[in-house]
């Protein structure tokens, strides 16, 4: 232990020589009082030093061009803002119709009507305008940017109603309508003459699910592709039972967007087992009956994500 005594003797010693520090600083105070109180004589100083213009109030500082590269650095991490981009107002369109915007040629009583603009024009041989179902939206090109659904088709009659606004317009049918789903033609002696034949659209269109319509126009294109075409659309590959290495059917690699097949429901890595019954095992076989297809319905089996399924297609 330290010795008390020692202790106190090292504590008295410390305390005089600061008492004694802090005389000498007021005896030197006392001395030098009428300096140390002197205001500063301002021209003196400017005498001695000079006087700062404005461009001289930087002091040591540079200018800025001599610190830019410590910002290009960037050492905080700092990321501007992106600029703003002035957006042009979008033009607005006229949400108004009328029963004179559109002609009727006839309807498919109850299921859907072929409607067309006033004034709509097309090229080559089309008929201008295209076959709607009940509840589908549609767009005319008389009339771009106006969604319209098809609400309703009544006996001489159709309606249609804004998606975005509440007008709704009644048009009459100006040339003829079918009272049924089918169009049937009988001789003198009561039998059929041309078949029953279903107003179609010109592209195909889902009429509930897994079942299709196929429009004229992409049947007609079917018919024409060579195989190369129908094989850059659809390209597939034979796909084996992973039990018996048996081959079972086709894989679709992939679909083109907005092509003939993808309006036709089949999706990428669906494999087609079967055609009407047949087994779909042979990229030329496939090719054959798709340009072959009877008018009519037809089957197409496949399996999609596991599953078993089958997509209906009724052909014009």
């Amino acid at each position: 232990m330290v010795n008390e005594k020692l202790l106190r003797l090292l504590l008295s010693s410390v305390g005089l020589l600061a008492l004694g520090g802090f005389g000498m600083q007021i005896k030197d105070f006392m001395v030098n009082r009428d300096a140390l109180m002197r205001p500063v004589d301002i021209t003196r100083l400017e005498n001695t030093f000079g006087r700062l213009d404005s461009s001289q109030l930087g002091g040591h500082l540079l200018a800025f061009e001599n610190y830019k590269v410590l910002q290009n650095l960037n050492v905080t991490g700092y990321v501007p803002p992106p600029p703003e981009v002035e957006i042009e107002d979008q033009p607005q369109v006229n949400q108004i119709i009328a029963a004179e915007d559109f002609v009727v040629p006839f309807i498919q009583y109850p299921s859907g009507a072929w409607i067309q603009g006033v004034g709509e024009v097309v090229s080559g041989d089309e008929f201008p305008g295209d076959f709607y179902a009940v509840g589908e939206k549609f767009e005319l090109s008389t009339k771009p940017g106006v969604k319209l659904r098809l609400m309703a088709v009544e006996s001489g009659a159709v309606r249609i109603d804004l998606v975005e606004g509440d007008a709704s317009v009644t048009v009459p049918v100006s040339t003829y309508e079918v009272d049924s789903s089918q169009i049937i033609v009988r001789g003198p002696d009561g039998k059929l003459v041309n078949g029953s034949d279903v107003v179609v659209p010109q592209r195909t269109r889902m009429t509930e699910p897994d079942h299709y319509s196929v429009g004229s126009a992409d049947a007609s294109e079917i018919e024409q592709m060579s195989q190369e075409q129908v094989l850059a659309a659809v390209p597939v590959r034979t796909e084996r039972d992973p039990f018996t290495n048996k081959v079972k059917g086709l894989r679709i690699r992939s679909v083109q967007p907005n092509s003939v097949f993808a309006r036709m429901g089949v999706q990428a890595d669906d494999i087609v087992l079967e055609v009407n019954g047949v087994t779909a095992t042979d990229r030329q076989q496939l090719f054959t009956s798709l340009q072959n297809m009877p008018g009519g319905n037809v089957e197409v089996k496949i399996e999609r994500m596991g599953g078993i399924r089958t997509l209906f297609f009724t052909l014009p």
